[in-house]
Formats: C-alpha cells, sequence, structure tokens
C-alpha cells in the first residue's frame, strides 16, 4: 500500500513528491483525506499513522494515535489543536494537536 502526496506550483506542469509512505505490511481499506484547519497546518491518515503539516503541506510528521483495533478509519480536527481519530470501534480525542490521546467513546 502507498500514500503519496504531490504538490504543483503550476498549475500541473511539474510535480514534486512532499511525502511517500509504502508499507508492505499494511492491508484493509484506507481513508483518502485531507483536512487543512487552515493554510499551514493540516492532517491526513494512512493505515493506522496519522500525518500533520504545519508549513502548509511541505514537510509531513507522524502522529501516533493508541489505535486498539483497526487503521484509521475517519478523523476529523476543528481546530489546530482538537480532534477525533475513530477506528471503527473506538473514538479518540486529543486537544493538543495529537501529543496526547484520550479515549472518548468505545461501541467494543
Amino acid at each position: 500500500m502507498l500514500l503519496l502526496i504531490m504538490k504543483t506550483s503550476d498549475g500541473g506542469k511539474n510535480w514534486s513528491t512532499l511525502l511517500n509512505v509504502c508499507d508492505s505490511n499494511a492491508f484493509g481499506l484506507f481513508l483518502n483525506k485531507m483536512d487543512f484547519v487552515n493554510s499551514n497546518i493540516g492532517f491526513t491518515a494512512y493505515a493506522d499513522t496519522l500525518y500533520r503539516t504545519q508549513d502548509g503541506g511541505n514537510s509531513w510528521d507522524k502522529i501516533v494515535v493508541p489505535l486498539t483495533h483497526f487503521g484509521i478509519q475517519d478523523f476529523d480536527f476543528i481546530s489546530t489543536d482538537t480532534g477525533h481519530v475513530t477506528d471503527g470501534v473506538d473514538i479518540f480525542i486529543t486537544v493538543d494537536g495529537g501529543q496526547n490521546w484520550t479515549l472518548e467513546y468505545s461501541t467494543g
């Protein structure tokens, strides 16, 4: 499985790779979503890893989410600090930009 984020600044004539993650151990359905809360800070997910950019997508950092069941099924950030992630069974919340996560709800 592959996560590839690319950027163009000339209307699509040229592209540069910003994030390229290949994981042969990844399996299942993966989320195709990118969520920016402002022009600099955004999030995307691949398998069980959340990624954050703080510079408009030029670089990406891994954020560890304590998932207990599956990979990330959905996520939503309402601000640079507050966001939710679900693995389809549990819902986790962060109020510090992903540094710490708390189990907010579980269906399991």
